[in-house]
């Protein structure tokens, strides 16, 4: 089977939407993604400023802090993103513990990594979370 590459077509990358309040962490998660091959369609530092700049223009993915600063939690902006848009999600947190993973499991993340992001896990996850959606898209599949 063939792995998604970074790039929908000729010269036309992939987008993947970050959230993250922390600027500085922000910045990281920018660089990373596009020395991946990805572009960044954008950046929010809560989960409001996410939903508002998302609707406007959806991503391919979405990179989302499960700790955000604002009314919500990352991981309730993330569960309204993938019911209303169907849009994946894949969480970042700082906080690996059982609370957490279970906050991550029931918003329906399609995966979970920790601070500080490790570049080939990030390639990882991106890359195995886009394979599953572009299967399930070609198979017609929710």
């Amino acid at each position: 089977m063939k792995t998604p590459e970074p790039f929908r077509g000729i010269g036309q990358k992939r987008e993947v939407f970050i959230v993250e309040d922390e600027g500085v962490t922000a910045l990281h998660f920018v660089q990373t993604v596009e020395t991946l091959g990805y572009a960044v369609s954008g950046v929010a530092h809560s989960g409001e400023e996410a939903l508002q700049m998302i609707e406007q223009h959806p991503p391919d993915i979405v990179l989302m802090d499960v700790s955000l600063q604002g009314e919500m939690s990352g991981t309730q902006t993330g569960e309204i993103l993938r019911r209303r848009m169907k849009l994946p999600v894949v969480f970042v947190t700082a906080y690996d513990n059982p609370a957490t993973l279970e906050e991550v499991r029931m918003a329906g993340g399609d995966a979970l990594l920790t601070k500080p992001l490790k570049v080939k896990e990030l390639e990882i996850a991106l890359r195995s979370v886009l394979e599953f959606r572009d299967r399930n898209a070609s198979l017609n599949v929710d």
